[in-house]
């Protein structure tokens, strides 16, 4: 067992709102100056491919035995991510190789197939832990994963629990939604969820105009996903048909985090914020607590992916990563100690 307790999140009182949050936490992470990527393609099973970045600091050298963090990242966004990029440099310093996916369509170069990535898909991650292990036989891993990819990461762990025993020491999911009975704000909502609704609809449309043929073919229907307004509209014409759902209730309820969250078994740090704008109330409180291997850290601001603490420009620090490298250090000093759980937050 080890002991675990949360830092409390101290926003600077003039940035608390979670619109400002979300919004100045994005503009503001960038990656540190002296880091730079290696890019590694791995083709796939299916005849298309996966981009992997291989972030690198100047005057860090890892052993082929060093701990990796495999960071999984959020809807539209990239492995080189801001947040990421954060994440990463932390994991540097710590001596920890950090590794980040770039979901299908999501690496700057359109593949070749019309799949792409789901709130729920994760026979890609599989995929490229898999190849990880292969290339690092003696590395310890960890996983972290941000909105879609939290999402995502929690569903992977629950449904992959006893694979994911011998192979992962600990995780960490960032601005997670758990639950989809009814669509969440982001997905239909007015006023600023149109906002954040808008931008990313925008790419995901562009990516169906690039692969309109190959999407048409797969059973997707292109114009309705091209005049969507909303995430459900475009999940009924794109998502649901080409990834076996018979509807979008379907899909939603087989891709929610809630439904896995029970059969966890790796030690997992949850950061939620109770403010986030892209969600409602979802946070399954009863089955977090039920279960040991989940640390929750439910703040009452944050907004999404935001945890910004401190003046832009001046004195900044982002209180998710820090959380989450400070929790891999306990989880890495606990294994080599022969201890496996965390025991409070």
């Amino acid at each position: 067992m080890f002991a675990f307790k949360v830092e409390p999140f101290q926003p600077h009182p003039l940035f608390r709102h979670p619109h400002t949050q979300t919004i100045l936490t994005a503009l503001t992470l960038r990656a540190a100056k002296d880091m730079s990527y290696e890019r590694v393609r791995i083709d796939t099973p299916d005849g298309d491919f996966i981009d992997i970045d291989f972030p690198q600091l100047q005057g860090v050298t890892l052993s082929d035995d060093a701990p990796m963090l495999f960071l999984l990242h959020g809807m539209e966004g990239q492995a080189r991510s801001g947040y990421s990029a954060q994440m990463y440099e932390l994991a540097l310093r710590q001596g920890i190789r950090p590794i980040g996916i770039n979901y299908r369509s999501c690496s700057g170069e359109m593949n070749r197939t019309a799949f792409s990535y789901t709130l729920g898909h994760t026979t890609d991650v599989r995929f490229v832990q898999d190849w990880l292990h292969q290339k690092y036989p003696d590395a310890l891993m960890m996983l972290i994963g941000v909105s879609l990819g939290a999402n995502l990461l929690l569903k992977y762990l629950g449904e992959y629990s006893a694979h994911m025993r011998d192979k992962v020491i600990a995780a960490a999911a960032i601005s997670p939604f758990f639950q989809t009975e009814k669509p969440h704000r982001i997905s239909t909502g007015g006023g600023a969820s149109r906002f954040y609704r808008g931008r990313i609809m925008r790419q995901l449309q562009n990516k169906v105009r690039q692969k309109a043929d190959l999407i048409h073919a797969a059973g997707g229907d292109v114009y309705a996903a091209l005049t969507a307004k909303t995430f459900l509209e475009f999940d009924e014409a794109i998502t649901a048909p080409l990834y076996g759902f018979k509807t979008t209730d379907d899909y939603y309820r087989a891709s929610a985090s809630v439904g896995y969250l029970a059969h966890i078994q790796t030690p997992t740090l949850i950061m939620r914020s109770l403010d986030d704008p892209f969600f409602d109330n979802d946070i399954p409180s009863d089955i977090i607590r039920a279960n040991p291997h989940l640390v929750a850290a439910i703040t009452e601001y944050g907004g999404h992916v935001g945890f910004m603490e401190g003046v832009p420009g001046w004195n900044v620090s982002f209180w998710a990563q820090r959380q989450a490298s400070r929790f891999f250090a306990a989880a890495l000093a606990a294994h080599t100690q022969g201890s496996a759980w965390p025991e409070s937050a």
